[in-house]
Order: structure tokens, then C-alpha cells, then sequence
């Protein structure tokens, strides 16, 4: 829903209309937190649903032909997603991921766990798909503070408020964290790692040789650095519960 391509030659004539798009979002919010809700009474229709939506991401994900590669730092390698969010459609909304992160906090109460064999389908995706949509909006949002989308007009920052704002977040920001934080649990702390630095295209900064002379450049380098860091910080430092934390961190 609202795919937005970076503007790199030109700035953009008129400015995107994102508005409706959070209008909607408000109007769902409730009926988001009534499905959880609901799906948490009865360990049936809560196992159902988790299927549904490992289903239908899945099915999406697939259709959209997502291609990976092998990213090293170091000395450690990891397979990443290859999508560059500068050059690619990106998207602020993902209320499907963000219905499975909500939802996947209650797994506890049912003694479930993403292993499961409740959860053993052929049509699910793995722990980098389903942060890809999480990951690819926090990115896309340190991009933004960086100034990397500054042809793109205001709209974009003021999308970027709403995003950090403490009426909306509950159902955005902090559900990214969410699924981040249970894609960092499941995964090989090297491979999350990975994945989130190579989605911040960060890759030259993780480099002895990186240059750090003061220009335009290394000056939105800092920024998304900063941004990385903070992400880092909530994904490490805040719980929604105290079970829910990666015991080999």
C-alpha cells in the first residue's frame, strides 16, 4: 500500500497524497486489536490464523520473485534479501506483518513457539522474510531523517512524524520492533546482524579503510548510522514481556 520510489533526478511536481492511507490505518487500528485479542481466547482459532497469515505472506512474498545473495563481514557471511530500498518501491504500511508480530506475542500463552509443529507448513516464510517488511520501513525511515529523500517533497517528513508519533506508533514503530526483535531471537546473531547493516547499506562504513572526511555523503552516512544504532537499542533494550528475549544474545 503506498509504494514510493526514491526521486533522483528531479524533485516530484506534486506532493503524495498519504493522508487517506493513515486515515485508514487509524479507522483499522481497533479492529486490529480486536483480532488479537479474539485470537487469543482459544488455542484452535489462534493456531488457524498464525497459519493464515504464515500463508498469505508467504504467497506474497513469492509473487513479488524476491532474489537473495550472500553478504561477508568480516569473517562471517549470511544470506540477505537482495532489495536496495534507494532504488526500489518501499512502502510504509504492512498491516499483515504487523498482525503477525502482534499476534506472535502470545505464543507463550498457548506453549507455542515458532518451531511448532503446529506451525510445520510448506507455505511459510523464513525469519528474514518475515522481518523484510519491518526492516525495509525502519530503514526507510532512517533514510528519511537522513535526507536521503529530500526530492521527494515535505511529505515524506511529516509521514515520518506520524510514524514516531505516540497516537499512531503502537500499531506501527513499535510492531516493527516487535517482529525485528522475534526475527533476532530466531536467526544466528552474525546472520541478523548482517541483514540489518546490508539494509542499511552500511557495508563501506563496516570497513577499516571506510573514509571519514567531512562531506555531504558521509555526513547522511552518520545519520543512517545513528538511525542503525537506535534500532539496535530498541531491539535490545526494550521487552514487551520477560519471556520474550533471545537467550543467546
Amino acid at each position: 500500500m503506498d509504494l514510493q520510489l526514491r526521486q533522483v533526478m528531479h524533485h516530484i511536481e506534486h506532493e503524495f497524497e498519504w493522508e487517506s492511507c493513515f486515515r485508514l490505518h487509524i479507522y483499522c487500528m481497533p479492529v486490529f486489536a480486536q483480532i488479537i485479542k479474539w485470537c487469543a481466547t482459544d488455542r484452535i482459532v489462534y493456531i488457524k490464523t498464525m497459519r493464515m497469515l504464515f500463508k498469505k505472506l508467504f504467497e506474497d512474498m513469492s509473487a513479488n520473485g524476491q532474489e537473495s545473495s550472500n553478504v561477508t563481514i568480516l569473517d562471517s557471511t549470511a544470506e540477505c534479501i537482495d532489495y536496495k530500498i534507494l532504488a526500489k518501491p518501499v512502502a510504509l504500511h504492512h498491516p499483515l506483518t504487523r498482525l503477525l508480530a502482534g499476534l506472535s506475542l502470545h505464543l507463550n500463552k498457548f506453549d507455542l513457539t515458532f518451531e511448532a509443529n503446529e506451525f510445520d507448513i510448506m507455505e511459510r516464510p523464513s525469519s528474514i522474510q518475515m522481518m523484510e517488511p519491518s526492516l525495509r520501513t525502519t530503514v526507510f525511515i532512517g533514510q528519511i531523517q537522513a535526507g536521503l529523500w529530500r526530492r521527494n517533497g515535505h511529505s515524506l517528513n511529516e509521514q515520518a512524524m506520524a510514524y514516531n508519533d505516540p497516537r499512531w506508533r503502537k500499531e506501527l514503530k513499535e510492531q516493527d520492533i516487535t517482529m525485528l526483535q522475534l526475527a533476532a531471537a530466531m536467526m544466528k546473531p552474525d546472520d541478523f546482524m548482517i541483514n540489518v547493516i546490508n539494509k542499511y547499506d552500511l557495508l563501506k562504513w563496516t570497513l577499516e579503510s571506510f573514509d571519514c572526511k567531512e562531506d555531504d555523503s558521509v555526513r547522511q552516512i552518520n545519520t543512517l548510522v545513528e538511525e542503525f544504532l537506535s534500532t539496535m537499542i530498541y531491539i535490545l533494550g526494550e521487552r514487551y514481556a520477560v519471556w520474550f528475549c533471545p537467550q543467546h544474545w
